[in-house]
């Protein structure tokens, strides 16, 4: 699904936190927002998801309005806590959203996303059984077993030490390619942004904009290989030497 975002501007106890924002993310690709922290990112996520209404402009998603699409579950937003139920088995866990909305449940679909993850083992275990990053895991199966159109992802990694993060990041990438679903990403890492995305966007101070866009090259799907290439790494220098510029603009 495409998203527009159309001269988008919020404010905050009359505090401007983004500043006439107009882009459009294409359907079916990844998009990564990054900069200095403060600057917005995750107030994006949220108007988007209809979390937040913008004080001007207007945001939509294939010519509709985020809170039809939200309420029919095609939005999904991933945070940094993956918010699991203790009370619940991995398996329960991934099923409660199908039982909230009365939708059936694809075993198959759960199966397939748990064996990707490296958890179909792990039906049966409970959250407090996992590490960390077996949690997250969790949480993104859940995510992908309802099969949204658009999914926000709010540093849902961060927490998580930098082997099992780069382990998840090479399992969305598997994930994402079976899956036909514009992505939404925002994280402090630029390499994580460039190995994964599409397109990485750079957003200025408050009030933001976005300063300058950048096309990834690289083809899909990507090998773990890429992560530590040179072509990658240049790249993400790139990109981190923007966003420092930024940080010294008064």
């Amino acid at each position: 699904m495409e998203i527009r975002l159309n001269n988008i501007t919020f404010s905050y106890n009359s505090l401007e936190i983004i500043k006439d924002i107009t882009h459009v993310f294409e359907s079916g690709k990844l998009h990564s927002i990054v900069g200095e922290s403060g600057c917005g990112k995750s107030t994006l996520l949220r108007l988007i998801s209809s979390l937040i209404s913008p004080s001007t402009g207007n945001i939509s998603i294939d010519g509709k309005k985020p809170a039809e699409l939200v309420s029919k579950n095609e939005i999904a937003f991933m945070f940094q806590d993956p918010t699991l139920f203790e009370n619940r088995t991995v398996k329960e866990n991934i099923e409660l959203p199908f039982l909230i909305t009365g939708k059936r449940i694809d075993e198959s679909n759960i199966r397939d996303l748990l064996d990707i993850v490296g958890l179909g083992n792990f039906l049966n275990y409970y959250p407090h059984e996992l590490s960390g990053g077996m949690r997250s895991r969790v949480a993104l199966a859940r995510i992908f077993s309802f099969n949204p159109k658009i999914l926000l992802m709010d540093e849902p990694f961060s927490s998580i030490d930098e082997i099992k993060r780069a382990e998840l990041i090479r399992e969305l990438e598997i994930i994402k390619q079976t899956r036909k679903v514009t992505i939404l990403y925002v994280t402090h890492d630029i390499a994580e942004a460039v190995y994964l995305s599409d397109q990485v966007l750079v957003m200025s101070k408050a009030p933001a904009k976005i300063y300058k866009m950048y096309e990834i090259p690289f083809q899909h799907p990507r090998s773990i290989d890429l992560f530590n290439s040179i072509e990658l790494m240049n790249l993400a220098k790139d990109i981190k030497q923007t966003i420092n510029n930024l940080a010294k603009i008064k």
